[in-house]
């Protein structure tokens, strides 16, 4: 009786702290952060480089390959950033396609920036192993993602 009690307790305590982690984040969010839109984010993204940034947008690509990166637009199609998974995350469901997207995590600059004009959607491996696709090549900033929610 006395196993099952503690066992019981046990899941229970996982259970709460859990969802407390899930709360924690959210709370900090809308805390300590200003939401900004992608379109606004990008007109000002120097400012904000190596810092954490909480934007909004749509879910123009999900990798399909790896699931480890993501693209969010504004109003502008041409415009994107890159969202890839932090420590936190394992990697993007595809069904976020499509899905309008809040995305908290800290600002990079890309160095590699080719216009991806007329270019065929291809997924190649780099020389390091790691998956690239054919739209990297149309983001300048990458925000490597702590938290994010599908609105």
């Amino acid at each position: 009786m006395f196993k099952k009690l503690t066992i019981v307790l046990l899941v229970f305590a996982l259970f709460v702290f859990c969802k407390n982690n899930d709360k924690t984040a959210e709370l900090n969010l809308k805390q300590n952060q200003t939401i900004t839109s992608v379109d606004s984010l990008l007109q000002f993204a120097e400012n904000y480089v190596d810092q954490t940034v909480v934007t909004r947008g749509m879910v123009s690509h999900v990798c399909r390959i790896s699931g480890k990166k993501l693209f969010i637009m504004g109003n502008n199609p041409d415009q994107m950033i890159k969202v890839t998974t932090g420590n936190n995350i394992s990697q993007f469901d595809i069904s976020l396609e499509g899905s309008k997207v809040l995305v908290k995590g800290k600002l990079f600059k890309l160095l590699l920036n080719m216009p991806a004009e007329n270019q065929e959607h291809k997924h190649e491996k780099s020389d390091k192993g790691e998956v690239e696709c054919a739209t990297d090549q149309q983001a300048l900033y990458s925000i490597e993602c702590s938290y994010y929610k599908e609105l």
